[in-house]
């Protein structure tokens, strides 16, 4: 009996659970509807015949003339500028005034500074065309392999040479004169600081050489070079800026005559040069003359040189020259030759 009860009673409440949730749902959906009828409907999207045409003519605009502005604002202006008078007399600037030092006040002034000097050349533009070839600074045993290229060749030189009292020396003296060759004093020592102290210092380390060629060849020559050139500026740190000028007198006095060159061969320019580079350095400084004193150098380490002579003499050859030893009665050429 309470078995029966039980389910009835179960059963009720399954019943009335059931009753409830239908109206929960009942209420949701009513809910629903209620929020849909309150969004606003939209309006209708017109048609195409009720938008309005716009129209493609206008009617014209009327543009009225602005009057003309007042001739006074037309008028330009212009703004005259008077410039300052110029006053008669100027004020100058104002300069410091030095005063000239005396010849006594000079560093380093010698004795015969007063030697005007001035390049000079006698060498002949026209006639035929002459070749020296001249070397300083030998005898080494470049010299020769110098002296076997210019033996083969026929071709005779002119050494400025340097002392060397060594077998070596004696004997390369010796070969230069027994060939044929010009020999001229390019001092004893070669020394600048020595030599360029003094135009005595100079004489004497000519003189010394000189002695030493009379006792070997037979003669003193009174052919000359100057160790760097007659305008050379390693000279002024001995003796000045004007020593080269009271030297160049001095020898001149005498009775010695300096030659110079017109024709670099660069072997002795400071920078490595190979055969080809001196070949090519004569070649170019050669062009448009007729009579060329070609500066080359026999010293110990001038391989490059003797390499390059037997180019050197096939190409002025080549170009008509012909090869002489210079003398005192030789065309020279002077970089600075002093004169009254």
């Amino acid at each position: 009996m309470n078995k029966q009860l039980l389910v009835i009673m179960m059963g009720l409440g399954l019943l009335m659970m059931g009753m409830l949730g239908c109206q929960h749902v009942q209420k949701a959906k009513d809910q629903a509807l209620d929020d849909l009828n309150k969004i606003p409907t939209p309006l209708a999207s017109p048609s195409r015949s009720s938008i309005p045409l716009i129209p493609t003519h206008f009617p014209p605009i009327k543009i009225e003339k602005l009057p003309s502005p007042p001739s006074s604002l037309l008028k330009s202006r212009t703004h005259t500028i008077t410039p300052k008078p110029i006053p008669s007399n100027p004020p100058q600037p104002k300069t410091k005034t030095l005063n000239k030092p005396s010849p006594s006040q000079l560093p380093n002034t010698p004795k015969g500074s007063h030697v005007r000097v001035r390049p000079y050349t006698n060498l002949s533009h026209t006639g035929k065309k002459i070749a020296y070839l001249t070397f300083d600074d030998g005898p080494s045993l470049t010299t020769i392999q110098v002296l076997d290229t210019l033996k083969k060749n026929n071709v005779h030189a002119t050494f400025f040479v340097n002392g060397n009292d060594s077998a070596l020396g004696i004997a390369m003296y010796k070969r230069m004169a027994k060939e044929g060759h010009a020999i001229g004093n390019h001092t004893y020592s070669h020394h600048y600081a020595a030599i360029y102290r003094s135009p005595k210092a100079y004489k004497r380390d000519v003189e010394r050489l000189g002695k030493l060629l009379e006792q070997v060849v037979g003669y003193r020559p009174t052919i000359m070079r100057f160790p760097g050139g007659s305008n050379n500026t390693v000279s002024h740190r001995a003796g000045g800026p004007y020593i080269m000028n009271d030297i160049t007198e001095r020898m001149l006095a005498d009775g010695y005559t300096y030659f110079d060159w017109n024709v670099d061969s660069e072997d002795a320019s400071g920078r490595k040069m190979s055969s080809r580079d001196i070949y090519q350095s004569v070649r170019y400084y050669t062009a448009g003359q007729r009579r060329i004193i070609v500066l080359m150098h026999d010293a110990p380490g001038k391989q490059m040189t003797a390499e390059a002579l037997p180019a050197i003499i096939n190409y002025l050859r080549g170009q008509g020259y012909q090869f002489d030893v210079l003398r005192r009665s030789s065309s020279t050429y002077q970089f600075l030759r002093p004169y009254n």
